[in-house]
């Protein structure tokens, strides 16, 4: 599977991540959260070609706080079988509730 690094110009509540496969590898996540210090956000995980709507169930959940950078990596990596990935920042961990 070949690797694709994405980066965002700009800060952004939601990234959208284009596949040329059937399915995504995410091995690494990193970037800075520019929320409320010390506040509990969630770096979500969706199986979709456009940023689902609030309440939709994420495929996986990553615990950041605000005001700090963070990275996730995992040798292995997390198979999401989707054409599409949306990474989007959450205020909450078990369904989507848009962070602004």
């Amino acid at each position: 599977m070949p690797t694709k690094t994405i980066k965002t110009p700009a800060a952004g509540y939601s990234l959208i991540v284009e596949s040329t496969g059937a399915s995504v590898k995410v091995q690494r996540i990193e970037g800075y959260c520019n929320g409320t210090a010390d506040t509990q956000y969630f770096v979500q995980l969706h199986a979709s070609a456009t940023v689902p709507a609030d309440t939709a169930v994420p495929i996986r959940s990553l615990q950041v706080l605000g005001g700090r950078g963070f990275s996730f990596w995992s040798e292995v990596g997390i198979d999401i079988n989707a054409a599409n990935l949306v990474v989007v920042l959450s205020t909450t961990e078990a369904t989507l509730t848009i962070a602004t």
